[in-house]
């Protein structure tokens, strides 16, 4: 799990200092969600349950966090106010409150 880990906080645009010589709380917030995001898509479980993935994150970050998404054929609960998001989500059920 730690090189799909690495791999992907690569593609989030992180490098091994980031990850290994820096304290979570020294991070951006950015940074400490494409860490977090890399923990959780490395995972190999068969559900996701995602609360405002894309804050703090960068319109490239997001655009690679919904490739991974498209990509990975298993399910989602994401709860975002964030329209760009929703408009992307292909095959969703959405509900607003």
């Amino acid at each position: 799990m730690e090189d799909r880990a690495l791999e992907t906080a690569r593609q989030f645009g992180l490098s091994e200092e980031n990850i290994y010589s820096t304290a979570l709380c020294d991070l951006s917030g950015g940074e400490r969600k494409k860490v977090y995001l890399s923990l959780v898509l490395a995972m190999e479980n068969k559900f996701l349950f995602l609360d405002e993935p894309t804050n703090s994150l960068d319109a490239q970050s997001v655009e690679m966090l919904v490739e991974r998404m498209e990509k990975r054929k298993k399910g989602w609960l994401v709860i975002t106010h964030d329209t760009k998001l929703i408009q992307r989500a292909s095959g969703a059920t959405i509900y607003s409150l």
